[in-house]
């Protein structure tokens, strides 16, 4: 009735789509947020909600499911997007021998493990006094959603998994 392939890019769009929830979950635990929940923030607020509705009500929601605030959950999804992208970039950089892709990774792993230059180069750019509120507590949440660096590393792997799926998905 279905070919194996669409079985296999279920299961592994499936595989995919609960690493991404694991990503989040890394940054989300120190809070006591366990995998259930992050899972059903992920789900309702994060997918179902972003597309049929749009993405700043999904974001609200996930940010009411997760009973965090705006600024921290903002921070983890910056970081969950950043590690994605330095896991790809790392990935395409080591597969594809692409010197670019290496240093964009390199640039961007910087600023999640040692964010405070990033912000210090970046904060000195930002002029009105309304952004640079909210460039200062998008700066806090990030920085308190990173954690140490355990937490930061798990990420990396979780993300590289991700990507190997993703990659799986769409070969298959």
């Amino acid at each position: 009735m279905f070919s194996q392939y669409f079985l296999l890019a279920c299961i592994t769009g499936l595989a995919g789509y609960l690493l991404y929830t694991m990503l989040w979950y890394v940054y989300l635990k120190k809070r006591g947020i366990g995998f259930k929940r992050t899972l059903l923030a992920t789900l309702s607020g994060g997918t179902y909600l972003g597309f049929s509705l749009n993405s700043a009500v999904g974001f609200l929601v996930k940010v009411r499911l997760l009973g965090t605030d705006y600024w921290y959950t903002f921070g983890v999804g910056l970081l969950a997007m950043t590690t994605e992208y330095v896991s790809g970039l790392t990935l395409i950089a080591i597969l594809e021998k692409d010197i670019a892709a290496g240093i964009v990774a390199v640039m961007l792993a910087s600023t999640i493990i040692s964010e405070r230059v990033a912000y210090i180069i970046a904060h000195s750019r930002i002029h009105p006094v309304k952004f640079r509120e909210r460039f200062d507590k998008t700066y806090r949440g990030w920085k308190e959603a990173r954690g140490g660096g355990s937490s930061v590393l798990l990420a990396f792997l979780v993300g590289t998994a991700m990507i190997f799926t993703n990659a799986a998905t769409l070969v298959s």
